[in-house]
């Protein structure tokens, strides 16, 4: 028997549908609803997603009942500028950020550039918050 012959394969359709299924097992598990238990495999499966994803409830939460944007994504490009009389040399460096956020079906997206000083400032208050928060649960 052929590799291909001992692997079954999963029409693109039908592994989306499955993908799905337990993603929806997984939101369910975090919303603490009635899972259908017929889907045993896909049950572990779920359960094993929902045990690594840290404050999935909460974070669900706030992002159905939330009246203003929510985070979304952030990406970021890092740029350099070489010096012109010394190339081996690196004189500026500075980072594109690309944050996106959304509110039910609409994203905005938002990119600036930002100086490593800046971006030190950003990194201590985010720092700050993630603190606080911590103190509070």
């Amino acid at each position: 028997m052929t590799r291909k012959e001992t692997i079954p394969e999963i029409k693109e359709e039908e592994f989306v549908e499955y993908a799905f299924s337990v993603i929806k097992m997984v939101i369910d598990l975090a919303e603490e609803k009635e899972i259908d238990e017929d889907y045993k495999n896909d049950l572990e499966t779920a359960k094993k997603i929902f045990d690594e994803e840290h404050d999935l409830k909460n974070h669900l939460y706030i992002k159905k009942n939330s009246k203003i944007d929510c985070f979304k994504l952030l990406e970021y490009e890092i740029i350099s500028h070489r010096n012109e009389d010394n190339p081996i040399s690196i004189e500026v460096t500075s980072a594109i950020v690309k944050m996106v956020i959304e509110k039910g079906d609409d994203e905005s997206t938002y990119t600036f550039e930002t100086s490593m000083r800046d971006l030190e400032d950003i990194i201590a208050k985010l720092v700050e918050i993630k603190e606080k928060i911590e103190m509070i649960q």
